[in-house]
């Protein structure tokens, strides 16, 4: 492997170990990052009760809630994994362009978290709430027309059902994921991010978009944060073997050395932009098989980016 490979990778290492896994790095939970100062904020949403007379706002309890995030992406919603509303009643959704659908627990929290599922037709008109990304908190209410993605398998109906529509938020970034030398892309067909947190933690992020030219998209960072990509080639035969619910969180599940050893630490590109990670052969991580039988990804790779 080429030396200039080789430095990032033992900076990164370096760096997380004086600091990267203190817990700065929450995700999608983090209502104060800003994503850089010179893009706009994350997007924080805030639940209401449906009015039952015309001016009726009245606030719903809902700190402590769990959500599930989901992205509209064609005829599917895509899992962005979890976030929990703070004292407020607040969550952060990333500030990227699109249509998020969110359901809310306060008892009975499932403990997988479907990956995607099929959208049966399009989201009802009167289920959105439409925001700009200036907006620091949008009054969300709740959808009485969507089917709850989760209905199926999660064992509950979520109590909170809602959906955002952000018209004029950023633009995903590109992940390009390098052999590794670094000197061919990979043919990805699926790709799934996990958030390494504090106390040796990952948390599911999500099952990420590919466009056609083979990037991996993913949502702008809302803090310092570190994560673990797994990504599988083949057909699709292959690709569709692997299952589809995850736990939202679990320990990493072969120790934390292997995953500092492959860290790198790319230039977080604007809105738009792109950057790439080399794949790191030897991790052999596979959290999305934890408790499942199923495909094992083909390739891995670690990386840390500050917003």
């Amino acid at each position: 492997m080429k030396l200039s490979i080789l430095k990032p990778r033992l900076f990164g290492f370096l760096a997380l170990l004086t600091g990267g896994l203190c817990g700065c790095g929450q995700g999608l939970d983090s209502v104060s990052g800003k994503g850089g100062t010179e893009l706009p904020g994350p997007l924080q949403v805030v639940y209401i009760r449906p009015p039952t007379t015309p001016g009726n706002t009245s606030s719903l309890n809902v700190a402590g809630i769990q959500w599930r995030v989901w992205e509209s992406s064609s005829t599917q919603l895509l899992s962005r994994g979890t976030a929990t509303s703070d004292s407020q009643g607040q969550i952060t959704l990333p500030n990227q362009n699109g249509v998020w659908v969110l359901e809310g627990w306060s008892t009975g929290k499932p403990a997988q978290v479907p990956v995607k599922v099929a959208l049966n037709g399009s989201i009802p008109d009167s289920c959105l709430d439409s925001v700009s990304s200036g907006q620091d908190v949008l009054p969300s209410h709740k959808c009485l027309e969507l089917r709850a993605p989760s209905q199926e398998s999660a064992g509950i109906a979520p109590a909170m059902l809602s959906v955002v529509q952000l018209s004029n938020g950023l633009a995903p970034i590109h992940v390009k994921v390098l052999d590794a030398t670094g000197s061919l892309q990979a043919k990805i067909r699926r790709a799934r991010l996990w958030l390494l947190g504090s106390s040796d933690s990952l948390r599911f992020q999500g099952e990420l978009s590919i466009d056609g030219n083979g990037d991996v998209l993913m949502a702008r960072p809302l803090d310092n944060s570190s994560y673990l990509l797994e990504a599988w080639q083949g057909d699709g035969t292959v690709a569709d073997l692997v299952n589809e619910a995850v736990p939202f969180s679990l320990g990493i599940p072969s120790g934390l050395s292997s995953y500092l050893e492959c860290l790198e630490m790319p230039v977080l590109p604007a809105s738009g932009g792109a950057f790439s990670v080399h794949a790191c052969s030897g991790l052999n991580a596979a959290p999305s098989l934890v408790g499942h039988a199923g495909t094992a990804p083909d390739l891995w790779g670690t990386f840390k980016l500050v917003p």
